[in-house]
C-alpha cells in the first residue's frame, strides 16, 4: 500500500511539472473581423481583459496595488500600441489604421475590450490583402486569433496563431471552400493536441481499455482483438456525442454557457478518472464517453461560434474543426494503447499508471473544476 501511494504521489508530481513545461499560460482566444469595400477597409479586434493584463505582467503582481482606473489605462494603452503594430497592407501599400471607438464587453469568458477602426483606400478593387499579425502573439505566444474578412461581399476566415500569423489572399480570386476547410482541420488538431482537459479524458477513457474486470479486480486483456473493439466502441461514442453538439451549435438549437460547459468538462475528467478506481461502468466506458462527449462539443463549439460567423461559414467552420479532432483524437489513440497494451499483465500498470495515472488527474482536474466554476486561476495550465 505504502509504495502505492508513492507510485501516485511521483506520477502526479511527474504530470504537473510537465504540464507547469509546457505553458505559462492557458491559450486564449482573440477576434479580427475585416470588412472591404471599394473605398474603405473597417474592422474590429476584440480581445479580453484577462490576456491583456497577461501581456503586462499583472497576472504576476497583486493587481490590489493598483487602482482600477490605472489598470483600465494600462490595458487601454497596450491594446492601442499592438493595433498600431497591426500590418495590413493592399497590393503592398501599408495601410494607416485608425481607432474610431473602444468598447468594454463581457461576454462568457469575462470582460474584454473591443476596438473599432477603419482605413481608407485608394479607389477601385485591390488585387492582394496581406495582414501581418505577428504583433498580436507578442501578447501571449498562446494566443489565437479567429480572423473575419469580407471583401466584395465574400466572407472568408481563418485562424491565426504564433507559427501562422500571416494572412495572404488574391482578391481577384474568390475564396475556395477546401482552403477555408482545410484552415480548420488544422485548428482542430491543433485544438485537441494543446487541450489538456480533452486529453486528460480520453487518456482516463483509455487506461483501462486494455483490461478486464474479472474476480472484482482489474486484470489483462487476453487478447488484441477485444482491446480494439473497446476503444472503437469509446472513440466512436466520443465521436458521435460531440458531432451532434457541434451540429446543434452549427445551427444555433441549443447553446450553453461557456463557463457551465467548462466545469462540467472538468468534471467529466474527474469521473472518467474516478470510475478507474472504482469501476461502475467497467468495460462500458464508451457511455461515459457519449454521455460527457456531448457536452465536450459545446466546448468545442464556442471556439468558433464566439467569432461571430455567418450561419453557414460557421457550419462549415465546425466541420472541418471536428474533422481536425477526430484526426488529432487518433493520432492520440494511436500512440498510447500499442504502449500500454504492452505492459497490461503488469502489476505495475495497474497500480502506477492505471490507479496512480487516476489519482493525478482527479487531483489536477477538480482544480479545473473549482478554477472554471468560480472564476479563479490556481494552476497555470
Amino acid at each position: 500500500m505504502i509504495s502505492l501511494w508513492r507510485c501516485c504521489a511521483a506520477l502526479a508530481f511527474f504530470l504537473c511539472v510537465f504540464a507547469l513545461s509546457l505553458q505559462a499560460h492557458a491559450p486564449s482566444d482573440t477576434f479580427l473581423s475585416l470588412t472591404l469595400t471599394e473605398t474603405n477597409l473597417s474592422g474590429k479586434w476584440e480581445i479580453t481583459l484577462r490576456d491583456l493584463q497577461h501581456a503586462l505582467g499583472l497576472d504576476k503582481i497583486d493587481k490590489a496595488a493598483i487602482t482600477l482606473e490605472e489598470l483600465r489605462l494600462r490595458e487601454q494603452g497596450v491594446a492601442l500600441d499592438t493595433m498600431a503594430g497591426l500590418v495590413i497592407s493592399l497590393d503592398g501599400q501599408p495601410l494607416s489604421l485608425q481607432v474610431k471607438d473602444e468598447q468594454l464587453t463581457t461576454g462568457p469568458n469575462g470582460d474584454a475590450l473591443v476596438l473599432i477602426f477603419q482605413a481608407p483606400i485608394r479607389p477601385g478593387r485591390p488585387a492582394r490583402f496581406v495582414l501581418n499579425g505577428q504583433i498580436l502573439f507578442a501578447l501571449d505566444a498562446q494566443l489565437r486569433c479567429i480572423t473575419r474578412l469580407e471583401y466584395w461581399g465574400e466572407p472568408q476566415q481563418t485562424i491565426l496563431n504564433a507559427s501562422r500569423h500571416t494572412l495572404e489572399i488574391a482578391l481577384a480570386t474568390p475564396p475556395t471552400k477546401f482552403r477555408q476547410l482545410l484552415a480548420f482541420v488544422r485548428e482542430g488538431i491543433w485544438h485537441i493536441w494543446t487541450g489538456y482537459d480533452h486529453i486528460l479524458f480520453l487518456i482516463a477513457l483509455l487506461l483501462p481499455a486494455v483490461l478486464t474486470w474479472r474476480e472484482q479486480r482489474w486484470a489483462g486483456a487476453v487478447a488484441f482483438r477485444p482491446v480494439i473493439v473497446n476503444v472503437l466502441k469509446i472513440v466512436t461514442a466520443f465521436t458521435v456525442a460531440h458531432s451532434l453538439t457541434l451540429a446543434l451549435a452549427a445551427l444555433h438549437i441549443l447553446t450553453l454557457p461557456s463557463r457551465l460547459v467548462e466545469s462540467v468538462i472538468a468534471a467529466s475528467v474527474v469521473i472518467a478518472a474516478a470510475n478507474n478506481l472504482l469501476p461502475i461502468f467497467r468495460e462500458r466506458s464508451w457511455m461515459v464517453a457519449f454521455g460527457f462527449g456531448l457536452i465536450h462539443g459545446f466546448g468545442f463549439a464556442n471556439v468558433l461560434d464566439e467569432a461571430g460567423l455567418p450561419k453557414g461559414a460557421l457550419a462549415m467552420a465546425l466541420v472541418g474543426f471536428n474533422i481536425g479532432v477526430e484526426i488529432g483524437q487518433l493520432a492520440i489513440v494511436g500512440i498510447f494503447i500499442p504502449i500500454v497494451y504492452n505492459v497490461r499483465h503488469t502489476t505495475g500498470y495497474r497500480n502506477f499508471m492505471l490507479r496512480g495515472g487516476s489519482v493525478a488527474v482527479i487531483v489536477i482536474a477538480t482544480i479545473w473544476m473549482v478554477e472554471r466554476m468560480f472564476n479563479s486561476k490556481l494552476l497555470p495550465f
